[in-house]
């Protein structure tokens, strides 16, 4: 069986920038929760298959 890539650009290594803002207390927690979600879901996808 072939195995599907969901990756939208064909398995290449991706980098994500993140930003918030400057003077808000919580921008490095936010940015930090937003970017394990991503990593999660990717591996949940990746894995469905």
């Amino acid at each position: 069986m072939k195995r599907i890539s969901l990756s939208g650009i064909y398995g290449a290594p991706t980098i994500t920038t993140i930003f918030g803002p400057k003077n808000f207390l919580y921008s490095v927690p936010d940015a930090f929760c937003a970017e394990i979600y991503s990593v999660l879901s990717k591996n949940f996808f990746k894995n469905k298959s």
